[in-house]
């Protein structure tokens, strides 16, 4: 997937921040990372899966944001576009106090300067090891049950949090967000924030008239 998004890239004749002959012959001879997993991805690439995965290609790493109404904003406008039958929306919290001595998952910050939307949304990842033994199919353990985000609770902070919300309430939180000034057309600069930023309002509406 990042290979086919720097050939991508390199059609439309844009600069990929963390993009180097280095890289582009690791992605050519991903042998290693074939037969040791755990081991990918190396931090060379951080910068390019990072601007890969905030524009919408799907990468290892998992989005999170420093700013709470972000998460929240996220949370409202992806369950009034979905189909989903759920009953809640949801937003995790996760504590990243002494992510240093975490074994199986990295955290991962990036400089501001490497995506307009990463800087916009106050961005950071987290990436876990891939488990694998011989042929068996690459696994790779949800973030509740990695023991790394619980190894500090001894001093009564919680590791991994969800916090729940009817799914009625996702137009009222959404609206919440846009009066704090959290919105599509800043999480997003440039034309598709605009446009999203439409689509929320639009999702928003049909939702209360279905209700």
């Amino acid at each position: 997937m990042l290979s086919a998004f720097l050939e991508a890239c390199d059609g439309a004749g844009i600069q990929v921040p963390g993009d180097s002959i280095d890289l582009r012959k690791l992605l050519e001879t991903p042998n290693r990372y074939t037969k040791v997993p755990k081991e990918w991805p190396p931090k060379t690439v951080f910068l390019a899966l990072a601007t890969a995965q905030h524009h919408g290609v799907p990468t290892c790493l998992l989005d999170w944001t420093r700013r709470s109404y972000v998460a929240a904003y996220f949370a409202a406008s992806g369950i009034l576009r979905s189909t989903s039958r759920n009953s809640r929306l949801a937003i995790w919290a996760l504590r990243v106090f002494g992510h240093e001595d975490w074994e199986n998952i990295s955290f991962v910050e990036m400089p501001g300067g490497t995506s307009a939307n990463l800087a916009a949304q106050g961005g950071v990842f987290t990436v876990s090891s891939i488990k694998s033994v011989g042929s068996e199919p690459f696994e790779c353990l949800p973030l509740e049950r990695e023991q790394d985000v619980y190894k500090r609770q001894n001093d009564g902070f919680q590791g991994l949090i969800k916090l729940t919300l009817p799914i009625e309430e996702a137009s009222n939180l959404l609206n919440l967000c846009i009066d704090f000034g959290v919105k599509g057309s800043v999480l997003f600069p440039g034309y598709e924030g605009a446009a999203r930023e439409v689509n929320d309002y639009a999702y928003a509406n049909l939702r209360k008239h279905q209700e």
